[in-house]
């Protein structure tokens, strides 16, 4: 009879002790405050059952295997979490130089890289990894804050004038040497006009 109403008892401390646990922690640790509360319930309840036949040490072989796949899936997921820290610390990196280089390439021609947004081939199967596929940037002359060029899928353009101009067709084609791009699929308009 004792050991039944000791049975009981651990129950009923088992459920005070997981109302407090899921209220005191944070939602983001529910998910183990679950798994092992659950394990505790089971070998709690079967606690009677564990001593009557005997199965003390299966039961604790049995606790030990499982806690070392819960260590092991967490490993697992903080191991992909960390290679993928460090793979978008690469694309970064990349960024920056493509940045680098665009900037230098127009800062050696007259102009100032103002903003940019870079979209390259990031497929590393594909012949063309790291080529640059589209680009959006905003340039202005040196000393001129209004000029915008707008490159989409290697078109750079800024709406103003249908007419293409000197200055815009020597751009067009240093942009078409600098990524190795056929010219005709670069369009140039310098917003604000230029040399006709």
């Amino acid at each position: 009879m004792e050991s039944l109403v000791a049975w009981v008892k651990g129950i009923v401390c088992y459920s005070i002790l997981t109302a407090v646990f899921a209220e005191l922690l944070p939602s983001k640790y529910y998910k183990y405050i679950k798994l092992y509360m659950g394990l505790l319930f089971i070998l709690l309840f079967l606690s009677p059952a564990v001593k009557l036949f005997h199965l003390e040490d299966l039961m604790e072989d049995f606790f030990n295997k499982e806690n070392l796949k819960i260590e092991l899936a967490d490993k697992s997921f903080e191991l992909e979490l960390r290679q993928q820290e460090a793979y978008e610390e690469l694309l970064l990196q990349y960024n920056n130089q493509l940045t680098g280089e665009l900037s230098g390439f127009l800062g050696e021609r007259g102009y100032q890289l103002i903003s940019t947004e870079l979209v390259w081939n990031e497929d590393t199967e594909s012949e063309t990894f790291g080529e640059v596929a589209a680009l959006k940037l905003t340039v202005g002359r040196e000393g001129s804050k209004d000029t915008d060029i707008y490159v989409e899928r290697i078109q750079v353009e800024v709406f103003q004038s249908q007419m293409e101009n000197r200055e815009e067709k020597a751009l067009k084609n240093e942009l078409a040497n600098f990524y190795n791009i056929d010219a005709s699929n670069i369009n140039v308009s310098i917003q604000g006009g230029g040399d006709r």
